[in-house]
């Protein structure tokens, strides 16, 4: 129905309407100061549409992929030998050894997918488990979308139902903070990150969310913070109760160690952060590799395999080791001699990317030279130093992507980052 949708919306524009929509739409965000760094955040204006199926399709494979990657993420506590798959370097491990649990170790998650126009099944390229961005902008979106011009005769016909976010981000915080500390208090919210990131404007869509909700909150940087008397506290001495963390871990330990203020608070439990440092093994990229091993398929529930092998691609890490490839034995690394994997199909592409990269970070074809990589070549295809490799059939190369449990898609060509359900206006809700 999505396509009837988006083709019943391009009907409806000219030439006037459509640069009357772009030219007002821009200055909206520039009024409101939706933007990423200096350029407003959307510059088309068409958002992605979803019908009630296709929504509720989305909604059933975040739930169940969320689940395996919770599951992941407990064993990974728990379990020594299982969490050396994800390759954790020796700062991360220290810091899951020194800090108090939340009930789960990612409690904000995004997975970011390529939806199949043929099939619609959703194809898992990365799970952000660290520091998931967009929920504040997409909301912010939304309601920009519902009042632009070229909206108007598109809801003459059809029903559209925007999918707010913020209010799960607001309850996820709160949540964790109550089941962390025991009590049902209003904690004092810190957003942490660097002050010249360019995600700025988003961290005061969040603030004002948060304060609209009766819950204090500020924004700060991790150079303003300090520890002392078991407190930590903002540069002005406010406590601080809850970090919303925005900021990656790897940056805050390259730039202030592991006895940083905000380090040393989260491990000695005197605050609350989300995500935890417990986050750091399900947001490696190695994460799907993990998650698709036939080694592990005995850890995980059969609809949690199911999931699995039907949104995660084939992922490895790139070592000397006989693996499974549709259905039979092979080398994932033949000679690390320039190939990431062998694959059995010619119709079926293999990419290969670093185990432990930061969230959007490109992948590159197999064959490429070590020196065109986008990583440093020591990382090519070398044991002991993790490279991922990952392969995908051919209908979900070239596609358009969505991120998928979160409210937050990928931009993607010709359509902006809001989530709307849409339904033409004659036929019923199925809410």
């Amino acid at each position: 129905m999505s396509q009837h949708a988006v083709a019943a919306y391009h009907e409806g524009l000219d030439d006037g309407l459509a640069r009357e929509s772009s030219e007002w739409l821009t200055a909206r965000q520039r009024d409101i100061g939706l933007t990423f760094g200096e350029r407003p955040l959307c510059t088309v204006i068409r958002p992605r549409f979803l019908s009630p199926h296709e929504y509720d399709t989305l909604r059933t494979a975040s739930a169940s992929l969320l689940g395996a990657f919770r599951h992941a993420g407990a064993m990974a506590q728990d379990d020594a030998e299982f969490r050396a798959q994800f390759r954790l370097a020796d700062w991360e491990e220290q810091l899951l050894e020194r800090a108090p649990r939340l009930h789960v170790a990612a409690p904000l998650s995004r997975l970011d997918a390529f939806i199949d126009p043929v099939t619609g099944i959703a194809r898992i390229t990365e799970y952000n488990g660290e520091t998931p961005a967009g929920t504040g902008y997409t909301d912010a979106l939304a309601e920009l979308f519902l009042a632009l011009p070229a909206m108007r005769p598109f809801l003459e016909r059809w029903v559209v139902r925007p999918l707010p976010a913020m209010g799960h981000v607001h309850n996820v915080l709160l949540e964790s903070w109550h089941r962390f500390r025991g009590v049902r208090t209003v904690p004092s919210i810190a957003i942490v990150d660097w002050d010249d990131v360019p995600t700025q404007a988003e961290f005061r869509i969040c603030l004002d969310y948060f304060r609209a909700m009766g819950v204090p909150c500020r924004i700060t940087t991790p150079e303003a913070l300090r520890y002392e008397g078991g407190k930590l506290k903002d540069a002005d001495g406010t406590v601080i109760d809850l970090i919303y963390k925005r900021v990656l871990l790897h940056e805050l330990i390259a730039e202030g160690g592991l006895n940083h203020p905000m380090v040393r608070a989260v491990a000695d439990g005197a605050v609350c952060m989300v995500n935890p440092f417990a986050c750091k093994p399900l947001h490696k990229k190695a994460s799907l590799a993990v998650l698709s091993d036939e080694r592990n398929a005995g850890r995980f529930s059969h609809d949690e395999r199911a999931a699995i092998s039907r949104h995660v691609p084939w992922t490895r890490v790139v070592e000397e080791r006989k693996t499974v490839i549709e259905g039979s034995r092979s080398t994932s690394c033949p000679g690390c001699s320039g190939s990431a994997s062998r694959s059995s199909s010619s119709r079926t592409t293999t990419t290969a990317a670093p185990a432990s990269s930061s969230a959007g970070k490109s992948t590159t074809p197999p064959g490429t030279p070590p020196s065109r990589a986008p990583w440093p070549s020591r990382t090519w295809c070398s044991n002991g130093s993790p490279c991922r490799a990952s392969r995908s059939p051919p209908s979900t190369r070239a596609r358009s992507t969505s991120r998928i449990g979160s409210s937050t898609p990928r931009r993607s060509a010709g359509t902006g980052r809001s989530w709307t359900a849409a339904s033409p206006a004659s036929r019923p809700r199925p809410w």
